[in-house]
């Protein structure tokens, strides 16, 4: 995730991504200035998972499916950028993506129609839109099915 540049708006912390952008609460004493070091800058952005952005009310999670696995399984690469998912389903049909909805909907305990592909249908790179979920929820969830 690459933060353009940030600004410091009404106690909240504007990060300005390219397409869309993240709000942070900052905890600020009468003394702090509205200065913010670029290493606590580079803090913050580095804390949040760089597969998850968000987009509106919802959250838009990048994916990396290979189908026709053993099991339906959820991993990271190396560098965390990607959510790579195995899927047991071949990729005939929509049954993937179908499998893959229905994967994430049971995980993040939500109802199918808020999870949607918006990007890949006919990909193995995937940007799946979840909603009526929050990012602490959602961090969790995935981070306690990652194998």
């Amino acid at each position: 995730m690459l933060c353009q540049y940030a600004t410091l708006y009404g106690g909240f912390l504007i990060f300005h991504l390219r397409k869309n952008y993240i709000l942070t609460p900052i905890f600020r004493s009468n003394k702090m200035s509205k200065n913010i070091s670029k290493e606590a800058l580079k803090n913050v952005v580095e804390s949040l998972p760089s597969y998850i952005k968000k987009k509106n009310e919802s959250f838009l999670i990048t994916l990396r499916v290979k189908p026709n696995a053993k099991k339906t399984s959820i991993y990271f690469n190396q560098d965390k950028e990607v959510l790579n998912i195995n899927i047991q389903e071949q990729p005939v049909n929509n049954q993937s993506n179908v499998a893959i909805i229905g994967y994430f909907s049971d995980i993040l305990n939500l109802k199918k129609r808020d999870i949607s592909i918006v990007s890949g249908l006919k990909s193995r790179d995937k940007i799946l839109m979840v909603s009526n979920i929050s990012l602490d929820d959602l961090n969790n969830r995935i981070e306690e099915n990652v194998e």
